[in-house]
């Protein structure tokens, strides 16, 4: 079954925008309670997923700044869909 065109840009961008909203609001509640409630090796590995979040987000958005350079890409030798 294909999704429609229109449903996957809608999708795309809603993930865009949805994704570092997620992550300010987790960070804020980790930071605000559950990071006193937790051990020091938690709150790093806490820490760590959320900038590995971050990091993450920022290169799909990149991906999508930049299309020129994302074709260069490859992803377990399958071309990006920017071609």
């Amino acid at each position: 079954m294909e999704i429609p065109l229109v449903a996957r840009e809608t999708l795309g961008v809603l993930s865009l925008v949805a994704i570092p909203a997620l992550v300010a609001i987790t960070f804020r509640v980790w930071s605000r309670s559950t990071k006193k409630q937790l051990s020091a090796w938690r709150n790093r590995v806490g820490a760590a997923g959320l900038v590995l979040v971050a990091v993450d987000w920022l290169f799909l958005l990149s991906m999508f700044l930049f299309p020129r350079y994302a074709t260069d890409l490859q992803v377990n030798g399958i071309r990006t869909c920017f071609q």
